[in-house]
C-alpha cells in the first residue's frame, strides 16, 4: 500500500486499484489501472492527483474483493450518551489489555485496509486511544467517531495531528430539547455538554486538525438544521455531513416513527446547499434499506473481529476471532454489500 503524504492511501487489487482520499473521505477503485505506474508517480502529489483525473471513466464497483476496504474499531464499551439510534449499544465487551491493543493493531494491519474507523461507545474514553494512533499512523487512514463531549478529544490534539486523524464529531441538533430526545447525556448532573462541543470543536478548527461534523437527520430534527449550519459556519467548521438514521436494534421498536425518508432528505438537500453550499461542503447520504448486513467488519473492544448481521445479533469470524485469516473474512462477509457501502461511483446518493 502507498501514503502519499497522508492525503491518499492506494492499495494494488487484482483488477485495479483502490484509492482513498483523506479529504473527501472517499474510496475510489480504478478498474484496470497499473500500480506500478502508480508507484512511480506517488511522489509527485499534483501528477498522482491528474493521472487519476485522467482516468476517473474506469471508476467502478467491480472490485474482485481480496480484502476488506476499511473495518470499525468498537475501542471502548463505555459511552455518557444514551443516543436512542445508537447501532453499538449491545454490541460491547469488556475493555482490551495495552498488550491485547497493540496485538489487535498487528491484525489489523496485517489486512492492509485504506481505513480503520475508531469508534466504540464513547472511544475518547479509552486510556489507550493515543497509543492507537500512535501504532496506526502513517500505515491506513485513521477516522475517529466521538460525540465530542468530553474535553478529552481537545486534549489529544497533538496525538490527533501527528497522526493525521479525520475526526467526526456528532451533532444532531443545537436545541437541548431535542438533543434530550435523540441523545440524552446519563450523567444527569453535565447534560448541558454543547459547550464543551463548541471548545473542543474550535481546538481542532484553530490547530487545523482534519475535521467533519456528521448530522443523522430524524423526524425530531429535520425542521431545525438551518440552526446547525449557522452554528457550524460560526465556528469555522468546513465539512458536515448528513445522512438518515439507520435501522438499529436499540431503535426497532420506533424506528418507523423517526426515519425520514430519501424524498425527504433530498428535498433538505436542496434548501441547505442553496442557502449554505458557499459557505461549507455539505454531503449527503441515504441508505437505499438494505441496513448493509453482514457487510460492515467490526472489532469488538477485546479484539474480536465480527460482522453484524442487524436483525440476527452479531457473527464472530473465523476459529479464532481475534486472528481471522483472510479466506474466513472473504467467506463470511457480504462482499456485494461491502463495495456497495464504500466504492464511490458519481450518483444521487453522494
Amino acid at each position: 500500500m502507498i501514503n502519499v503524504n497522508n492525503n491518499f492511501y492506494i492499495r494494488w487489487e487484482q483488477n485495479g486499484i483502490t484509492v482513498y482520499e483523506k479529504k473527501t473521505n472517499l474510496y475510489k477503485f480504478y478498474e484496470g489501472l497499473d500500480f506500478e505506474y502508480i508507484k512511480e508517480i506517488s511522489s509527485d502529489e499534483k501528477k498522482l492527483k491528474k493521472y487519476l483525473e485522467k482516468n476517473k471513466k474506469l471508476i467502478s464497483r467491480n472490485l474482485i474483493f481480496t480484502r476488506p476496504l476499511r473495518l470499525n474499531w468498537l475501542v471502548e464499551e463505555k459511552c455518557n450518551l444514551g443516543c436512542i439510534y445508537c447501532f453499538a449499544n449491545d454490541k460491547m465487551k469488556n475493555n482490551e489489555s495495552k498488550e491485547s491493543i497493540i496485538d489487535t493493531v498487528n491484525q489489523i494491519l496485517k489486512y492492509e485496509v485504506l481505513n480503520v474507523g475508531i469508534s466504540g461507545g464513547e472511544p475518547t474514553l479509552n486510556p489507550y486511544l493515543g497509543l492507537i494512533f500512535d501504532k496506526l499512523k502513517g500505515k491506513c487512514s485513521i477516522n475517529i467517531d466521538t460525540n465530542g463531549t468530553l474535553p478529552s478529544l481537545g486534549n489529544m490534539v497533538d496525538k490527533l495531528k501527528s497522526a493525521d486523524v479525520l475526526v467526526r464529531i456528532t451533532i444532531d441538533s443545537v436545541r437541548y430539547d431535542i438533543l434530550d430526545k435523540l441523545r440524552p447525556a446519563k450523567i444527569k448532573k453535565t447534560p448541558h455538554y454543547l459547550e464543551t462541543i463548541y471548545k473542543n470543536v474550535k481546538i481542532l478548527v484553530e490547530n487545523d486538525i482534519n475535521l467533519m461534523v456528521h448530522t443523522v437527520v430524524t423526524q425530531f430534527n429535520k425542521d431545525y438544521l438551518e440552526e446547525i449550519a449557522e452554528k457550524l459556519i460560526e465556528l469555522g467548521v468546513k465539512r458536515w455531513h448528513l445522512y438518515g438514521v439507520n435501522y438499529s436494534d436499540r431503535c426497532k421498536d420506533f424506528y418507523d416513527e423517526i426515519k425520514i425518508t430519501k424524498e425527504e432528505l433530498l428535498l433538505i438537500k436542496k434548501k441547505l446547499l442553496a442557502k449554505y453550499g458557499d459557505k461549507i461542503c455539505i454531503t449527503f447520504y441515504f441508505n437505499e434499506g438494505t441496513y448493509s448486513a453482514n457487510s460492515v467488519l467490526l472489532i469488538d473492544s477485546k479484539g474480536r473481529f465480527y460482522l453484524d448481521s442487524i436483525f440476527n445479533g452479531i457473527h464472530y469470524i473465523g476459529h479464532n476471532p481475534k486472528k481471522p485469516s483472510l479466506d474466513e473474512i472473504k467467506n463470511s462477509i457480504d462482499v456485494k454489500l461491502h463495495h456497495l457501502g464504500y466504492l464511490w461511483v458519481n450518483d444521487d446518493n453522494d
